[in-house]
């Protein structure tokens, strides 16, 4: 190595210190990069553990609320998939209301089955509207609206188009005995 470096002149011997220097510089910057990556996960995974910690420190007081609702409700009140739908027609037509009601879609979770629909009613007075609510609101918590959107009919400004994201719970099987 001694004798490379005596045969280089000096403006060589400049190139190469420079280099070596550029070389040292890319590599203490990549590692101060890597070193704040690293810094950064960790305060990440610090605040996701704590906000896991405050999670479980309120799981007895869920559990608690969870077993208040579960006794409440009445698993022979709630729908399923086919009777809530039958349900929502049968009170549209006691009403008397125009009814185009879209198929329901179910989302499954740990304890109960949530089933939601769309329910499209054409040219309604808002006296049938209102008793429509009043309906629905005496089947709550096992029924209830979610969405709700009104406009007034074009052609009739007195009678109103609404749509409306009806949901209904279902508890599991496990759950009813």
């Amino acid at each position: 190595m001694g004798n490379f470096l005596k045969k280089l002149n000096n403006r060589e011997r400049n190139l190469l210190c420079l280099f070596l220097w550029a070389g040292a510089f890319i590599l203490v910057f990549l590692g101060v990069k890597q070193l704040r990556a690293t810094l950064k996960e960790t305060g990440s995974a610090k605040a996701e553990l704590k906000s896991i910690e405050e999670q479980i420190a309120f799981t007895p007081q869920v559990e608690e609320r969870l077993k208040v609702c579960l006794e409440k409700l009445d698993p022979d009140k709630c729908f399923d998939a086919s009777t809530f739908p039958a349900m929502i027609d049968s009170i549209t037509s006691e009403v008397g209301l125009d009814k185009n009601i879209e198929p329901v879609k179910t989302t499954s979770e740990e304890l109960l089955k949530t089933h939601s629909l769309r329910l499209v009613l054409s040219k309604a007075p808002i006296s049938r509207l209102v008793a429509f609510d009043e309906r629905i609101q005496k089947l709550s918590p096992y029924i209830r609206i979610t969405e709700l959107s009104i406009q007034s009919n074009k052609s009739n400004p007195e009678q109103l188009d609404t749509r409306i994201t009806l949901s209904a719970i279902e508890l599991k099987k496990d759950l009813k005995q």
